[in-house]
């Protein structure tokens, strides 16, 4: 996490929007494996905004996924089926079958 972390801060200093959305993706699928779930959702809710805002749909998509299962684990099954159900919506938009499925 220290890593990630280091490597956001350098990213963000040179201008780099998708290695730092990358890097916030990263750190919260850490807190995600480590069950730190509101850690992991505020992480993963910056992430999937910066991702958007340069108009990555795939990092986007594969956040709002990561949410989704965030909500599940916590039995917020329907938030969990909104996220997964968007998730799913914009996988097929750009063409992944893998995500979609």
């Amino acid at each position: 996490m220290e890593k990630l972390t280091d490597a956001k801060s350098q990213f963000e200093k040179i201008g780099n929007q998708l290695g730092a959305a990358q890097c916030l993706q990263s750190l919260g699928n850490i807190h995600y494996m480590q069950h730190e779930y509101p850690e992991a959702m505020e992480k993963l809710t910056d992430a999937k905004s910066q991702f958007e805002k340069i108009g990555n749909q795939l990092g986007a998509a594969q956040c709002l996924q990561s949410l989704g299962d965030i909500h599940c684990m916590q039995h917020e099954y329907p938030e969990a089926m909104e996220k997964l159900t968007d998730a799913k919506s914009q996988f097929e938009k750009i063409g992944d079958q893998l995500g979609a499925a």
